[in-house]
């Protein structure tokens, strides 16, 4: 924030911190000393009322954040169908294939049952869309947390308070081992960089919405409407059955956050006759980044889509060779 702030001011209830008093009290402040154009409030919607009704009584126009307004709904028939809507009328297609990921792939088939007539073929990878299970701690813990409280105090859930819960799934490995790993390997420059481009990835994760995610630990974790075809969104019910399109299904044997109980039931509760599970011999980071798991991995997806391409053209699907100094590297993040 102080990279590309002129001023930063940081208010505490009790003056540990910063300066003592409201956030409020530090926007006066700032109004009263120089003259303000604009004011943008982001955060708990009870701070950003009351910011509003401050800035209101000076007459300075006021934004204020509604992300953390916007729920389940929002995600799938607003992002995901105005992102599909895009590419569709820009390239004059019918239908379009979908590859996606861990949670983006449980919105991908809540959209995949919406408006199936959009979706040619679905790809879907480490996707949790059974949620009644004991396989994983994260279903233990996510059961029993109180999201109405998270979203009052938060509005959106920090990325990096989900991130933290995701170490502490596997403490050892996560927050020990793996760096113990990178020590043993700091003259590899292979292998740094490829263990630092990895941390920049795994902690670059966004804030989601407080509505979002009181939906998806409420619907899904608690109730699991999705795999019994209970959910409706945007008024209609998402119907496992209307995903009559081609379907892989792929997922990790020792993913610890999408443990293959959370994927394998999907294929048996959707309409379509093409479809596969493939459970590879890896975790949830590792499916994309072991060098091992890149040999079937990638090469799989391609043959699947090229034998299912109404015009198919032909399609490199060996891996290339890798040195042996960067299979070493591609070892920082393996699980």
């Amino acid at each position: 924030m102080r990279k590309f702030s002129d001023e930063v001011i940081i208010m505490t209830d009790d003056g540990s911190y910063g300066n003592k008093g409201l956030v409020t009290d530090g926007v006066e402040m700032v109004i009263k000393r120089q003259k303000v154009d604009l004011c943008v409030t982001i955060g708990p919607a009870i701070m950003m009322k009351f910011v509003s009704e401050l800035t209101k009584r000076y007459d300075i126009p006021t934004i204020a954040s509604l992300i953390r307004f916007l729920n389940l709904d929002d995600h799938v028939n607003g992002y995901i169908a105005d992102a599909v809507d895009f590419i569709l009328e820009k390239h004059g297609l019918d239908q379009l294939n979908i590859m996606a990921i861990c949670q983006g792939g449980t919105m991908s088939v809540m959209y995949a049952a919406l408006h199936p007539e959009k979706v040619k073929n679905l790809v879907l990878t480490v996707t949790p869309t059974n949620f009644d299970h004991d396989a994983g701690l994260l279903n233990v813990w996510a059961r029993s947390l109180d999201p109405d409280k998270l979203v009052a105090s938060y509005g959106n859930i920090p990325g990096d308070i989900m991130n933290l819960g995701f170490l502490l799934l596997n403490p050892a490995r996560l927050m020990i081992d793996k760096y113990v790993g990178f020590l043993e390997n700091i003259h590899n420059r292979d292998f740094v960089e490829n263990f630092v481009r990895m941390e920049r990835w795994i902690f670059d994760s966004p804030d989601l919405p407080g509505e979002a995610f009181r939906d998806f630990i409420q619907w899904m974790f608690r109730e699991n409407r999705l795999i019994k075809n209970e959910l409706v969104l945007g008024g209609k019910k998402v119907d496992l059955k209307n995903i009559t399109m081609p379907v892989l299904n792929i997922y990790g044997k020792y993913d610890h956050l999408v443990p293959p109980a959370a994927c394998d039931q999907l294929t048996s509760k959707i309409g379509s006759t093409d479809k596969e599970d493939l459970c590879l011999d890896t975790g949830h980071i590792g499916i994309y980044v072991s060098s091992k798991t890149q040999r079937e991995f990638g090469p799989k997806i391609i043959r699947w889509l090229t034998e299912r391409d109404d015009s198919p053209e032909a399609v490199n699907t060996e891996p290339k060779k890798v040195s042996k100094k960067k299979k070493a590297g591609a070892t920082a993040e393996e699980d």
